[in-house]
């Protein structure tokens, strides 16, 4: 999937793009601490 683009409604996804969001989701849903994007970043919530 491209960075940058919003999921905000299912039918604007084409079928290839969603096989490949759910193949992704599949993988870290297996090995989640093999799968850490936040690695030497820092990230803070503020309400």
């Amino acid at each position: 999937m491209k960075s940058g683009r919003d999921f905000l409604e299912l039918d604007q996804v084409d079928a290839q793009a969603l096989k490949a969001i759910l193949a992704s989701a599949h993988k870290m849903k297996r090995a989640p601490l093999s799968f850490q994007p936040l690695i030497g970043k820092t990230l803070a919530l503020v309400f």
